[in-house]
């Protein structure tokens, strides 16, 4: 991989953009996810990677709109997780393109619904794997270059049991939400 640049940091990982030496095409295009050297990262890590593979064997066709990983490997004891590079989150999309001048006029209402039924697809999935994702924001939305939606970031996310989805669902019909 030839590292491009600085893509974003957080508290587990940095990620960068790179290319992939050995693709040609828009395919070479990734982003690094590397993790911190630290065990309690790397343990995180492992289940992050556990997430995303199960996700990933139930959405072969890739319509549900979650991250792929490409591969991971280590490298100078750093955990690193190879994905799709993508062209902006939702955060920066919205700063870019939610502006007339000055103004703040949010994205289009064609471009919200695409977004909002590709996010739909991906929580089908989650439920449908009994994952939590526990991350959901507009930084972890990524807009790939064929502006499709793409949930990221599985850092923070748990799976759950049916025991746990029937409690969830009565607290959902209780008035407390």
């Amino acid at each position: 991989y030839k590292v491009s640049g600085k893509s974003g940091a957080g508290v587990f990982s940095n990620v960068v953009r790179a290319i992939d030496t050995l693709v040609e095409g828009p395919a070479s295009k990734v982003a690094i996810k590397i993790i911190r050297n630290n065990d309690l990262m790397y343990k995180a890590a492992l289940k992050e990677l556990e997430i995303i593979r199960k996700l990933n064997s139930v959405d072969k066709d890739d319509s549900h709109h979650v991250v792929k990983l490409k591969r991971h490997f280590m490298h100078k004891k750093h955990l690193c997780m190879v994905f799709p590079s993508a062209a902006m989150n939702l955060r920066e999309l919205t700063k870019k393109y939610g502006r007339d001048g000055a103004e703040v006029v949010g994205l289009s209402l064609t471009a919200t619904k695409a977004y909002a039924k590709q996010l739909l697809m991906s929580l089908k999935l989650l439920k449908k794997t009994h994952i939590l994702h526990a991350d959901i924001k507009p930084d972890n939305i990524m807009i790939d270059r064929t502006s499709k939606a793409v949930l990221i970031d599985f850092g923070l996310s748990a799976t759950y049991s049916l025991e746990d989805e029937e409690h969830l669902n009565l607290l959902a019909g209780s008035k407390m939400f």
